[in-house]
């Protein structure tokens, strides 16, 4: 039996959705429903183990086709829009919480890390497409959000996980010989260096050469200069 949304404005408040649901898993209907998405999403019969990696479990890349598909059935049987993670800790466990209980497992719902880094490439005709490629060479660890989670949640997910799972993949990942705060050092005086050079391009390279090694220690060669300047016209938009 399908509900339309007017039916919401006469439901129980939030605090006995459980009991709401309760009375929804004794329907034939909504018990056929719920096993067919189960089938779907190869999550067994009853359910994962209670213990908020359910997400996780499922195959890489249908995490939204899941959410999608928990919120369709939660549209149909007039489930409120405002606690999606009841039904959903539902599906992915058999279990049936309180709105409360729920939003303290909902985090583990709707949040996930994901070491990207250690999967193989994606195929892109002969191999990996170049621009995922390198995605996942600088940021080989996603975080997956749901379209339903709320900031507040998003941000106790990052304050539970991050020592315990996040940390230790950036530390996994971390390259000894970079040093990011040297990078951007190193980034900011190539910039004075090279503004330096333009600034006395109207000079001899051999002058610029000498000027150049004065300032800053050092001086790229008389060749890299003249490539210097005509890189500093284009940036500056002058041909």
């Amino acid at each position: 039996m399908n509900m339309s949304k007017k039916t919401r404005k006469i439901l129980p408040p939030p605090h006995t959705l459980k009991n709401y649901i309760i009375d929804l898993v004794k329907r034939e209907d909504f018990i056929e429903d719920i096993a067919r998405l189960r089938a779907n999403f190869n999550i067994p019969r009853v359910g994962f183990p209670f213990d908020g990696e359910g997400i996780a479990r499922l195959m890489p890349g249908i995490a939204r086709d899941f959410e999608h598909s928990v919120a369709a059935i939660g549209d149909k049987y007039a489930i409120p829009g405002n606690a999606p993670s009841i039904l959903m800790i539902y599906v992915l466990y058999n279990v049936i919480l309180t709105e409360d209980e729920a939003y303290n497992r909902r985090v583990g719902t709707l949040c996930s890390i994901q070491d990207v880094g250690a999967k193989p490439n994606r195929s892109w005709g002969h191999g990996a497409h170049p621009i995922e490629h390198t995605l996942d060479s600088d940021f080989p660890i996603a975080i997956q959000i749901s379209p339903y989670a709320s900031l507040g949640e998003i941000r106790d997910f990052l304050a539970k996980e991050y020592s315990q799972h996040i940390k230790p993949l950036q530390e996994r990942y971390r390259r000894p010989e970079i040093k990011l705060g040297k990078l951007k050092t190193r980034k900011s005086e190539v910039m004075e260096r090279n503004d330096f050079i333009y600034s006395i391009r109207h000079l001899p390279f051999k002058e610029i050469y000498a000027l150049t090694s004065a300032k800053f220690g050092y001086s790229p060669d008389e060749g890299a200069i003249g490539a210097i300047i005509s890189k500093e016209k284009k940036r500056r938009g002058i041909s």
